[in-house]
């Protein structure tokens, strides 16, 4: 597991209504800031969601069952 590598900003153990504003535009000027150096970008290890859809459309291919569950009429035979 990954450590977070951004400095911490305590800005209050709890954070109020009054001060939710204040915050917000911090986590959005934080998310600028590494957007623009590049950082906030998905690491190039990680699998895309693309990736993962495409492995599931294999898997119905070899196994038609997968594609339909709900079809599928198990055999009596051994």
């Amino acid at each position: 597991m990954q450590q977070c590598q951004l400095t911490c900003v305590d800005l209050g153990a709890v954070v109020d209504n009054k001060r939710l504003g204040a915050v917000l535009r911090l986590a959005q000027q934080k998310q600028e800031e590494l957007e623009a150096e590049g950082k906030r970008m998905r690491s190039t290890k990680m699998p895309r969601r693309c990736a993962q859809e495409r492995a599931l459309e294999e898997l119905r291919a070899i196994n038609p069952v997968l594609a339909s569950p709900q079809d599928f009429i198990p055999s009596l035979k051994r």
